[in-house]
Parts: C-alpha cells; structure tokens; sequence
C-alpha cells in the first residue's frame, strides 16, 4: 500500500475526529451555559407537573421523547413494509401453484359438493345458477 492511497483516507479520518470533539465540546459548553436556566411558566407533562423546571430537564425530556417516538414511527413503517411484503408473497405463491396446476391439466379442485349445498343453491356458488 502506498502513501498516495493512504493520504485520503487519513484525511476523512481525522475530519470525522475534528468534527466529533467539535460536537462534543459545543454540548459540554451548552449544558455548563444552561445549568441552572429555569422556565418560569409551569410545565404539564402527562403525569407530573413542574412549577419551575430546569432548561436541561426539559430539553432532556424533549429529546427523549423525540428519540422514542421516532423509533416507533421506524417500526411501525416496517411493520407496514413486512406485512405488505408477507401479502405479496403469498399471493404469488397462490397464483403459481394455480399456474402450475393448469399447466399440468389439472381442474381447481372444489371444495363445495352437492351434499354441502342446500336444497335449491348450485353446486358451485362461484359459478352462479346458470354456469
């Protein structure tokens, strides 16, 4: 391996590093500035009531919830995607085992006979009385 290949990616390493401690040195100075920032107007959350919460706890309750309720919205639109996924397939499977069977000259088996049917209802209902 030559220095020419390495020179790339020594730089993007070192710029992720950069921007990691840049990041952390802003929250470190965010959370020192806001210590103790209090809000003055009451805070309702669904179960506790603060009279005059600290800034942070507030922000950190924020983010948490934010946090949460992201990963649920992730979820549940993968929920969605799997069970349209889970439909598709088998309704692929379905139509090539019906093509399959056809292809062999098979006939769609019936599951209604005429002992089942009521007196006066054609054999087969998908039919209708004139088939």
């Amino acid at each position: 391996m030559d220095k020419a290949s390495h020179k790339p990616r020594m730089t993007a390493i070192w710029a992720k590093v950069f921007l990691l401690i840049a990041l952390a040195t802003f929250c470190i100075l965010f959370v020192i500035l806001n210590l103790n920032v209090v809000l003055e107007p009451r805070l309702h959350l669904v179960f506790v009531r603060y009279e005059r919460p600290g800034f942070l706890l507030v922000f950190m309750v924020t983010a948490l919830v934010t946090l949460v309720g992201s990963a649920l919205v992730r979820a549940g639109f993968r929920v969605a995607r799997q069970l349209r996924e889970a439909k598709t397939s088998s309704l692929e499977s379905e139509i090539a085992a019906l093509k399959d069977q056809n292809a062999r000259g098979g006939q769609v088996r019936d599951t209604h006979t005429a002992d089942d049917a009521s007196p006066g209802a054609p054999a087969n209902p998908r039919r209708g009385p004139h088939a």
